[in-house]
């Protein structure tokens, strides 16, 4: 299985110039930690195996094992390369603080490239990657630029840069990252960006603007699973077979078990489910579970219903199966008949089934046609209901299959009017709260 994380490290200017901005602007440190704090959500609500550090320059101390008596000064490597958890995000929030020092920046890159390569010796990583947040306005200097470039490519670490545009330097030229600087840029700072662009060219960097990078940032990262294809033959009556085979499309994403419970006042506790059975009675009694069995309100009757009644009453397919029973319009399946929580793709397996799949896909869509199969995906489980769908691309034909319910799972509510009764008729004052209540509750501008 080919290995797909990527470890990251992020060097964070904390100095004093990244404090400072417009009245009516928040400050490129904020902006940073917004950044990063987008960054460690998207990886670790996608559940992602890639590890992460945290390098601070312009901090008021020194830590680093680099440092040497003057050297490498006001650098702090705040956080040992590991998997993203809740201390990291907790301490980016809400422990990160500007400071009135300024770090040579190039000095804190070779830290975080210190770092890294030696944090990834004994590991594997598809992506070896330097996230820098600067706005380049501290004193360099340039003496060991090409050592450095020269490092970076012999590790294979990429180097991506966020902070304010870097301009050309040639008139009339468009800026590397095309964003209007929120203020007027000092002679240092102009200087740094030269540096910067000169060492990105050496090393097929890249930079982005804050502009640039947090919209980008905004939407969570889906979680990556290995699809699993299932192959099988698609029945059309008695003779007609297309080999084919399906794999996930869409699927719900539920979070971890461990983040649905958790002890406000200290979350580090572990805290265990205890499940007992009692009796409905004065004493309430406790009782195994073995000593239970499921029932049924027939009337006032209690019918039991056992697991061994179950398996001796449900229809188990003798094998797996995947056969077109008739075909209807589209119309005909409601949006609200889609069950299950994910969408399967179906394509051919060779190129010779594919002549005959490509003619099924475009007579389902030029009639506007689905087709209702039963599926099974292996012998012995009860066979369901689901409808395949055409779907044509540009490139790519396939056929999307989504489970219909039974009839017996269809329940149609009828409920009173609310008006009948003038105590059940919202006051006008009541749908004003309402109205603030959901516009309170809307987290699509959070971020803004």
């Amino acid at each position: 299985m080919a290995v797909t994380k990527e470890a990251v490290v992020f060097c964070l200017d904390v100095g004093s110039s990244m404090n400072h901005s417009l009245a009516d602007q928040v400050t490129p440190l904020e902006t940073s930690l917004n950044a990063i704090k987008m960054i460690l959500q998207r990886k670790m609500f996608a559940e992602l195996k890639d590890e992460v550090a945290l390098v601070l320059f312009g901090t008021p101390g020194t830590a680093n094992p680099l440092a040497d008596g003057d050297q490498y000064e006001n650098i702090t490597v705040a956080r040992m390369l590991g998997l993203p958890d809740w201390p990291l995000l907790k301490y980016v929030q809400k422990e990160i603080l500007p400071s009135n020092l300024s770090a040579d920046w190039l000095d804190a890159l070779i830290v975080s490239m210190d770092l890294l390569v030696n944090s990834t010796k004994d590991k594997k990583f598809a992506t070896k990657r330097v996230i820098m947040f600067s706005d380049l306005s501290s004193e360099v200097s340039d003496d060991q630029l090409d050592e450095i470039s020269n490092g970076i490519k012999s590790a294979e670490v990429e180097l991506n840069v966020i902070g304010p545009s870097i301009v050309t330097g040639n008139d009339g030229e468009e800026p590397a990252c095309n964003v209007a600087p929120a203020q007027k840029k000092t002679l240092q700072q102009l200087n740094g960006e030269k540096l910067m662009k000169k060492l990105l060219a050496n090393v097929n960097g890249e930079c982005y603007s804050f502009s640039q990078a947090l919209p980008a940032l905004s939407f969570f990262q889906t979680r990556m699973v290995r699809p699993s294809p299932w192959k099988v033959d698609l029945e059309i009556g008695a003779t007609c077979k297309i080999p084919v085979v399906g794999f996930l499309k869409v699927k719900e994403c539920k979070p971890k078990k461990s983040w649905q419970i958790s002890y406000v006042r200290n979350p580090d506790d572990k805290i265990e489910r205890t499940c007992t059975h009692h009796l409905n009675d004065d004493a309430q009694t406790e009782i195994e579970k073995d000593d239970t069995v499921k029932g049924h309100r027939y009337g006032t009757t209690v019918v039991p219903f056992s697991k061994i009644d179950k398996d001796l009453l449900s229809y188990k397919a003798k094998g797996k199966c995947f056969q077109i029973l008739c075909f209807t319009k589209s119309c005909n399946v409601h949006r609200y008949y889609y069950l299950g929580d994910s969408v399967h793709s179906f394509v051919a397996q060779s190129e010779y089934s594919a002549v005959a799949l490509s003619a099924l896909i475009h007579a389902l869509h030029e009639t506007d046609m689905v087709a209702i199969v039963r599926y099974a995906y292996r012998g012995g489980i009860a066979p369901k209901m689901g409808f395949l769908s055409p779907h044509i691309k540009v490139d790519r034909e396939e056929l999307l299959f989504s489970f219909l319910p039974f009839m017996e799972d269809i329940r149609r509510f009828t409920f009173p009017p609310l008006n009948v009764n003038k105590k059940h008729i919202p006051s006008d004052e009541q749908l004003s709260l309402m109205d603030q209540l959901i516009t309170t509750m809307d987290l699509s501008t959070a971020n803004e």
